[in-house]
This record gives structure tokens, sequence and C-alpha cells, in this order.
């Protein structure tokens, strides 16, 4: 097995592996010579794809040699993971951030390595599940085909980048009440509105900041 990062699955790369197999000499006695294999990694290969070299492994006493096949593996990444379904789909784990910073930017590294810049004014969803999740959430946001890339020369669609953004829960204080779902003027998705007390009288006009629920990207 040949472990490689996600990154290394999404740009490509040459991939040096050394090999220590037995040989014979002249005298028939065996001995120990190491070999160094250069792997090419196309980017658009996946996790479980073979390389398969014919006799250089390890010699029999009539100095017939075996084959060496060398299979690619997902490294184990504390940010990055594989879609569980989709194949070429990536799950990134960004860092815990406080629940008031959500509301207004975070930024996070995608498989480039470029720095990628969220912002929201406020996000209804993340609101609204973090009022109503006691034990902690997590917010996802998808990137459409940044995922990891086709073949080159396939028909086949680029993967998607789904970051898992984990927020700390907010205790919900004692008397505060939250209403039933209003519909946004500027984006047809519901929202939820924080008054002290559950009757009408009591609650402030909505504004309509509370209804951008989605999040600009914006890549330096």
């Amino acid at each position: 097995m040949v472990d490689l990062t996600i990154e290394q699955f999404f740009t490509g790369c040459i991939e040096p592996v050394k090999l220590t197999r037995r040989v014979y000499d002249s005298h028939n006695l065996p001995r120990v010579s190491v070999k160094v294999f250069h792997l090419v990694v196309r980017a658009g290969m996946l996790p479980g794809e073979r390389y398969k070299y014919e006799n250089c492994g390890d010699e029999t006493p009539d100095l017939s040699p075996g084959d060496v096949v060398f299979v690619l593996r997902a490294s184990v990444d504390e940010s990055f993971a594989r879609h569980p379904e989709h194949p070429r789909d990536v799950v990134l784990r960004a860092p815990p951030i406080p629940a008031g910073d959500v509301m207004f930017a975070f930024e996070f590294m995608d498989l480039g390595r470029y720095k990628r810049w969220c912002s929201g004014s406020s996000v209804g969803a993340v609101l609204q599940s973090m009022l109503q999740n006691a034990a902690g959430l997590h917010a996802s946001v998808c990137y459409t085909g940044e995922g990891l890339p086709a073949p080159v020369g396939s028909h086949s669609a680029p993967g998607d980048l789904h970051v898992h953004i984990p927020v700390p829960a907010v205790p919900r204080p004692a008397g505060l009440a939250v209403l039933p779902p209003v519909h946004s003027p500027l984006r047809p998705r519901s929202v939820y509105l924080i008054g002290v007390d559950a009757s009408p009288s009591k609650v402030s006009p909505p504004s309509p900041r509370m209804g951008v629920s989605h999040l600009n990207v914006l890549k330096r």
C-alpha cells in the first residue's frame, strides 16, 4: 500500500517508493537489494489504483523474479476525508470557530491550498440549528465541482467540496422563545426570529438583514 494525501490525489504527483527485495548472486547466495520505483499519480486518480511491475519482486533460488504491485491508498488526514457515498467528493472538516464568528466570516484552506473566505451578514440555517440543538452541530457548505477532479479525457464530472463547520452549541436562556419560521423578502428560505416572549405584541418586526441565509464565497 502507498499512502497519499487527498491533496496529492487532487493535484497529482510523482511518488517515490523504496522496495527492499531478495535476490541471488552468481553463487546462488541470497542478498538484499533496494530498488526505487517512481509512481506517476495523475490528477483524477482515486485510491485503489494499482501499479504492476513485472519481474521486479523477490527472486527464488532458480532466479525467477516475482511481480510487484503497488496500491494507492488515501492517508488519514485531520482536515480532509473522502465522502462515504461519492468517491470524488471531499469533506473538509473546518476547525471549530466561535458561534458568533459564523454570523460574519471565517477562513479555510481548500484542496489546492488556496485560502478561501466565506462571509455572510447572518446565516439563517446555522442560527436556527444553534438554537434547536443543545449538543452542538455541524453547519455544512457545498462547493460544486471543487472536489477531486475527473481524469483527463473522461466524461465524468469532478466531485464537490463539502465544508463541515463545527459550531458550539448555545444554551437557550430561560424565557427565550423561538417563533415559527417567517419567509425572508431577500431569499425564499425560512429563518427564525428571536424574542423575549412568544406573544406577537412583544416581538420586534423582522429586519431585512435576517433574510440573508446564504454564504458568499470570495477567492483570494
